[in-house]
């Protein structure tokens, strides 16, 4: 009975949220949702030498998992920085994670490519189970509690008004 009331009350709150912030506009841009709530495991990654835990930050999180080895996440770490720029004074991280180079691969990346954007890498994906990762680049966006909302496989358009108002709709609740 705990159980069931407790699922109810989940519902309930996913429902007052999708009421609040309509994340299906994303849907034409190739982005996927849950059936239902689904709060996301922590995720360890490092930035330099330093382990951070980007489920713990109280934000709005676009989680993008690329690799160097995948010319096509490359492509979308200029765009995930002006997005980052643009939505620089809201409670948003933009965390691009590296799957697959260890750090120093992946500053000669960022240095070659002129990014200011702070990159995480993530040299061990076992942990990212949960994620699912069929494809590199894959995109989760996560509200503030940690939810996942909406995810995407492959490209998508970061610097799309829908996604920029669905960003900044999250980050306003």
């Amino acid at each position: 009975m705990k159980r069931l009331m407790l699922l109810l009350l989940i519902m309930s709150i996913w429902s007052l949220q999708a009421e609040t912030v309509d994340v299906s506009r994303l849907s034409p841009l190739g982005f996927a949702f849950p059936d239902q709530p689904m709060t996301s495991p922590s995720i360890k990654a490092y930035r330099g030498d330093t382990q951070v835990d980007l489920m713990d930050q109280n934000k709005v999180t676009l989680l993008y998992f690329w690799s160097e080895i995948t010319p096509s996440s490359l492509s979308d770490l200029p765009l995930l920085e002006s997005l980052k720029d643009e939505l620089a004074d809201l409670d948003i991280l933009i965390a691009p994670v590296n799957l697959n180079e260890d750090y120093p691969v992946v500053q000669k990346i960022v240095k070659q490519m002129n990014l200011t954007l702070e990159i995480y890498y993530f040299p061990e994906p076992g942990p990212l189970a949960p994620y699912i990762l069929k494809t590199v680049p894959a995109a989760y966006i996560l509200n503030k509690k940690g939810q996942l909302v909406a995810s995407v496989q492959g490209n998508a358009p970061w610097g799309h008004p829908d996604i920029l108002r669905t960003l900044k709709e999250l980050a306003a609740e």
